[in-house]
């Protein structure tokens, strides 16, 4: 049974602004070693899944730079989202792309913002993960060892593993971003996982969970199916349109809440390979040396009398005194400062900035 990866590309990393912009989002951005996130998630892929098995989706002022970054996409392989509807209904386009050209299709769900430096592992559990929604049916994700107090992540609580299936485990229930307490508690219990976001199912079981999960998506799966075309190698405008279509009027909902909290046969594998979302400025700063001092920075920056901050400049000389516990960014015409346990809350500060209506330029 064929793989095929679908990258999800469309997010904007909030909580990386000022750095992720609408014109170039964090998962663009060449954070590590002059490759940006994106292309690293195609690396991990490259060689492994046919080109014409790999898919990206996101919105069309990004995808030129991601077929700039990406080269061996095929055109017909990108789907344009015109409107940003969260994760259920780009998994659920992609879904019914792939049944067009390979209906028996495993699928392998990928944020395009990660960072896994273990490639062979992650290969490797992914196989192991595929030839599972391919016996045993149902739906897959991966969760990752909590190895500290998170409140940013949701979690997913696993329960035994099935017999016959070494390393998958049924779901006991999902449990939403942790309060400070909770979290601690969240943090001492092995069975409580880090939901990773990274999926693997068959196109047809996802489909059919949908259709249960979310009635309302069901005659826009089945209309948008009778108008995909065919011919995977020519992108014909009726699919386009249909996509815009689909997109328009699909509910924005997530694929965890919209459809995995409600499914009964969803199964989780601890994952062995390393990850983080990178999804605020302290895990980038995570990757960073840090000075005795415990100051991780990047660019042109002083620091004296300081501690523990995290600081980053582009454009210009970032000076920093007698100060701790602080993110600091300069971009050029923007400058953020944070207090560093505040980093989940940039995402709060950025939708403030988008409602005051005269601030456009600066998202």
């Amino acid at each position: 049974m064929p793989t095929h990866a679908i990258i999800l590309a469309g997010g904007r990393g909030e909580r990386f602004w000022p750095l992720s912009r609408r014109d170039r989002p964090k998962q663009l951005l060449p954070l590590f070693d002059g490759r940006s996130l994106l292309q690293r998630t195609a690396d991990r892929i490259a060689g492994w899944i046919r080109p014409d098995r790999v898919w990206v989706v996101a919105g069309a002022e990004v995808m030129p730079e991601i077929r700039r970054q990406v080269p061996f996409l095929l055109e017909s392989r990108c789907l344009v989202e015109p409107a940003a509807r969260n994760t259920a209904a780009a998994i659920g386009a992609a879904a019914v792309a792939v049944s067009a050209v390979e209906a028996q299709a495993v699928l392998l769900v990928l944020p395009s913002d990660h960072w896994i430096p273990d490639p062979e592992l992650f290969r490797e559990d992914v196989e192991r993960a595929a030839g599972a929604a391919q016996g045993l049916g149902g739906l897959h994700l991966f969760g990752i060892a909590a190895d500290r107090p998170e409140t940013g992540y949701g979690y997913i609580e696993r329960g035994a593993e099935v017999p016959g299936w070494p390393g998958t485990h049924r779901v006991v229930r999902f449990h939403e971003k942790p309060d400070p307490e909770r979290a601690i508690e969240y943090a001492t219990r092995p069975e409580m996982l880090w939901n990773s976001g990274i999926f693997v199912w068959r196109a047809s079981a996802i489909l059919d969970a949908m259709r249960l999960a979310v009635p309302g998506m069901a005659p826009l799966l089945s209309e948008l199916r009778a108008a995909v075309n065919q011919d995977a190698e020519r992108a014909r405008p009726q699919t386009q349109e249909a996509l815009a279509r689909f997109f328009v009027r699909s509910p924005s909902e997530s694929i965890d809440t919209a459809v995995l909290e409600k499914h009964a046969e969803t199964y989780v594998a601890p994952a062995r390979f390393r990850w983080s979302d990178l999804g605020t400025w302290v895990a980038w700063g995570e990757h960073l040396p840090a000075g005795a001092d415990g100051m991780r920075c990047r660019g042109s920056v002083v620091a004296d009398e300081s501690r523990d901050c995290i600081a980053y400049s582009e454009g210009g000389l970032l000076a920093l005194l007698g100060v701790r516990d602080l993110i600091v960014v300069r971009m050029g015409d923007v400058t953020l400062v944070c207090d560093r346990n505040r980093a989940q809350d940039v995402r709060r500060l950025v939708r403030w900035v988008a409602r005051q209506g005269d601030l456009e330029e600066y998202l």
